[in-house]
């Protein structure tokens, strides 16, 4: 249920965060106009707690799928490499980097599918708020995307042959 838990409640924080620019702006009309509107602070106040809080918890909620994964998986791995006997077919060291690297770095992938998840629905709830302020702010994200990603790609083409030969050194 942890994986469960973790996406409700960066849901519940990333609205929170998307609800913090209506709610700024609220407070300034209340300050600029001079009459104090209890209700105006406390929803400000409000949002801003659900994603102090929701960031709070995911950060705890993170760590212990990850924690929990890892543990997992070293589990297996240590079986695994234990009913292989001695001697190991492995280079000496490498089942000591499987266990303590790469079982960790595979014990988060459910946390960064999470992450990505609610990336994707917080850039789609930003163009929304663009296109409610202005539909050209809106379609000058839209437009700058491919543009964007053309880059990335870029990059990362130009730089897999070093992470690659990093990789194979480690």
């Amino acid at each position: 249920y942890g994986p469960w838990l973790l996406l409700l409640n960066a849901a519940v924080a990333t609205t929170g965060g998307l609800l913090i620019p209506s709610a700024l702006a609220g407070a300034v009309d209340m300050a600029l106009s001079g009459k104090f509107a209890p209700v105006t602070l406390l929803f400000l106040l409000g949002v801003a707690a659900i994603e102090i809080i929701g960031d709070a918890i995911g950060i705890v909620l993170a760590a212990s799928i990850t924690s929990r994964a890892t543990a997992w998986l070293r589990n297996r791995l240590s079986r695994h490499l234990l009913a292989l006997g001695h001697p190991s077919p492995f280079a000496a060291g490498d089942a000591v980097s499987r266990m303590t690297g790469d079982c960790g770095n595979a014990g988060g992938v459910v946390v960064t599918l999470i992450g990505l998840a609610i990336a994707v629905a917080s850039t789609a709830g930003s163009i929304v708020a663009l296109a409610l302020l202005d539909w050209r702010l809106a379609a000058v994200f839209v437009v700058s995307v491919p543009l964007a990603t053309f880059l990335v790609r870029t990059h990362m083409q130009l730089t897999a042959d070093d992470v690659l030969a990093y990789q194979e050194v480690s």
